[in-house]
């Protein structure tokens, strides 16, 4: 039986060159890249350096899905390697019930 997912979250770490660094436009740029989802947008975090590929110390902007299913998961993987967002990596977290958010993947690199 598989574990039912809580959440999967998607942080965008700009690449090195991308200047878009205010919270309503950048909303406005992903959700359009994000549109036919169920996500939320989470605003912006700072993300452990040693955890992004740039390790530079930007924030980073996150959007959010509440209790998403397998089959989203693997759909928004999918999205994501045909349609990269230009500019970010984005990164996917996951979380399972009773369990720690983890790295599941990193894409653009």
């Amino acid at each position: 039986m598989t574990k039912p997912l809580t959440e999967i979250r998607l942080f965008f770490e700009p690449k090195i060159g991308t200047q878009i660094n205010h919270n309503e436009m950048f909303e406005h740029y992903a959700s359009n890249w994000l549109d036919g989802f169920d996500a939320r947008y989470g605003g912006f975090i700072i993300m452990d350096a040693l955890k992004k590929v740039t390790e530079a110390f930007e924030p980073v902007y996150q959007y959010i899905f509440d209790n998403p299913s397998h089959s989203t998961k693997d759909y928004l993987e999918e999205y994501i390697e045909r349609n990269t967002l230009h500019g970010y990596y984005v990164h996917m977290y996951t979380k399972y019930t009773n369990e720690n958010s983890q790295q599941f993947r990193v894409f653009g690199e």
